[in-house]
């Protein structure tokens, strides 16, 4: 068997990838596709609209009254009135600063709901990448499988080997041809849900390398970074001040709000017609809105302190993870670079030096080898990508 220069290539850290479209431009795709991502944006966009319904100045009031007098002889009256209540918490900015907060939180919300839609992408174009080596390796060990069978096949039609031989051979044969339906039936299953993501469209991904990634040497430096620029604290940070302006908000809704408008009265010989004034004192309606605010206010930022816990031990955990996996993956990387004895056995074989069941208990080790490495590079980069999706940010 020839030096498995596949496996090297797929594990490799860098590779020539311009004829092939990027995992950006495939998730850029899906972005614009999804079913999802588009019910999200034109739900938010509904939301940022209704946040800003309560900005306009209050209805204009206007009054009619048709009075008939009696006796007859006095005469009707009648009277007419328009007025424009005045709202201090809009005149003053408070509801708008709210409705403010309102929208920028909602496009927050947006970007943390299609950063799980895209991570869910990523992972999948994860899979078909290793389904993808995998399915080559299948196809190199299948027609390795049964180039042995057929030489056994005739080394038994000569006498030269008895039936537990070539029985072995096919044996051997028959688990390659497993194996390489099962992956196919893998991939196909990640292709359809890939599909499903992209809006019913096909992606045609045909890589089986990864794109080189590179994990954060000290993690304290990084999460510090990450911090400051992390959506999920942004999202968080924008609720606290959302309940402050909110707190503002009631204060002001209990100050008196005050009405200007028109007023006529007429009747017989007479008419009386000039300014009108109001105010509406709050008594009832806004009892204790202060202190739910404020109430509301505290609960935020007790959220936010959890949040910021949550999201460091989170990142931690995955970092370890990442650290974890990419060792082991550089340890495959070598061994399957500098330990690669196919040629060696397949000579022995050759030769007599040692039995098929030998061979292929030796070749079973290689594999096993292969296998892991290429799992261990798909859980690599998966969890790299859940790690960069935790902290909202980009590669």
């Amino acid at each position: 068997m020839k030096r498995i220069n596949l496996i090297i290539i797929a594990l490799c850290a860098t590779m020539n990838i311009q004829a092939q479209r990027t995992m950006s431009d495939m998730l850029n795709e899906i972005e614009q596709n999804n079913s999802t991502l588009k019910a999200l944006r034109q739900q938010a966009d509904a939301d940022k609209r209704e946040a800003g319904t309560e900005l306009g100045p209050g209805d204009l009031e206007i009054g009619l009254n048709r009075l008939w007098g009696s006796p007859t002889a006095i005469g009707n009256r009648t009277d007419f009135s328009i007025s424009q209540p005045i709202d201090i918490a809009t005149v003053g900015g408070s509801k708008k600063r709210v409705a403010d907060r309102k929208r920028q939180g909602i496009n927050l919300q947006y970007a943390v709901d299609r950063n799980a839609v895209m991570l869910e992408a990523k992972q999948l174009i994860i899979d078909i990448i290793y389904f993808n080596a995998m399915a080559k390796e299948a196809d190199i060990r299948m027609a390795h499988a049964d180039t042995i069978m057929q030489s056994e096949k005739s080394k038994y039609e000569c006498g030269e080997i008895d039936m537990i031989e070539y029985n072995n051979a096919r044996i051997n044969y028959a688990n390659a041809t497993a194996m390489q339906t099962q992956i196919n039936s893998q991939r196909d299953a990640a292709i359809a849900s890939i599909k499903r993501l992209n809006g019913g469209k096909s992606i045609d991904i045909t890589q089986i390398c990864y794109e080189p990634i590179s994990l954060p040497r000290n993690f304290d430096l990084w999460y510090d970074n990450i911090e400051k620029h992390s959506l999920t604290m942004a999202l968080w940070a924008n609720n606290v001040a959302l309940r402050k302006k909110e707190v503002t908000l009631a204060k002001t809704e209990n100050l008196p709000s005050l009405s200007v408008g028109y007023m006529s009265e007429k009747t017989v010989g007479e008419r009386y017609q000039g300014v009108a004034l109001g105010m509406t004192i709050p008594i009832w309606n806004n009892r204790n809105k202060v202190k739910q605010a404020k109430a509301a206010m505290e609960a935020t930022k007790e959220y936010q302190k959890d949040a910021q816990c949550q999201l460091r031990s989170l990142l931690e955990s995955l970092y370890i993870q990442c650290t974890a996996l990419k060792q082991n993956t550089d340890t495959y990387r070598q061994a399957l670079d500098n330990a690669n004895n196919s040629q060696m056995l397949k000579t022995a074989l050759n030769l007599g030096e040692i039995s098929l069941v030998e061979y292929m208990m030796q070749m079973a080790l290689l594999y096993d080898t292969i296998d892991n490495a290429l799992s261990t590079e798909r859980d690599y980069q998966k969890a790299y990508a859940e790690m960069m999706a935790a902290a909202m940010a980009e590669d």
